[in-house]
């Protein structure tokens, strides 16, 4: 994303603009809630294949695929068939008609995809930020495991709880904890 600065005086010449590169940039908090209502339904293989794509940037951005890489939604969808669906209607048809079938598939609000999907393609959400989001969907999948698998062998200590720890340390949740659909979750 590119952002353009006030005019700046220039010792050599007229004034001019400066221009800025932002690579890294945290999406708003309400991202954050989105990411992790649309995420938290991916299937444990979808999901760790997504974050092995996001670690290599094979992810594809403007478009449901492109060549071999998928955005990061496509990575959730039920079928190969329907991402080249979500691909025609986005083209033919518009966005928004793309993104309710996508969350028709997914069973989220379309408006969250829309939002993901925008936020994504326009360079808003950097990969890493969204990365880490996943990993911390990722460890407290680790730990409801670890919790089952103390109910069936409680001799056993979690193997995970140290990682789990390490990894949600960045992520600590701000503000009051979320109590349902409509709450609203303020991650760091």
């Amino acid at each position: 994303m590119i952002f353009s600065s006030p005019k700046l005086l220039s010792p050599h010449g007229p004034e001019r603009r400066q221009i800025l590169r932002v690579d890294e940039i945290a999406p708003e908090p309400v991202a954050a809630l989105v990411v992790r209502r649309i995420f938290e339904r991916f299937q444990n293989l979808n999901l760790a294949a997504l974050m092995e794509d996001l670690r290599r940037d094979q992810t594809a951005r403007g478009n449901w695929s492109f060549d071999r890489y998928l955005c990061p939604m496509s990575h959730g969808i039920s079928s190969g068939h329907k991402v080249g669906l979500l691909c025609y209607l986005s083209q033919a048809v518009d966005l928004h008609r793309a993104c309710r079938l996508a969350a028709e598939d997914l069973g989220v609000r379309p408006q969250e995809v829309v939002r993901f999907v925008e936020s994504w393609d326009s360079g808003h959400m950097a990969p890493d930020w969204l990365l880490r989001h996943l990993q911390a969907i990722w460890v407290e999948r680790l730990a409801d495991a670890d919790a089952v698998q103390s109910v069936y062998y409680p001799c056993s200590a979690p193997a995970n709880a140290a990682a789990a720890q390490t990894l949600l340390a960045p992520l600590r949740l701000q503000g009051p904890p979320c109590d349902g659909d409509d709450a609203v979750c303020y991650w760091a």
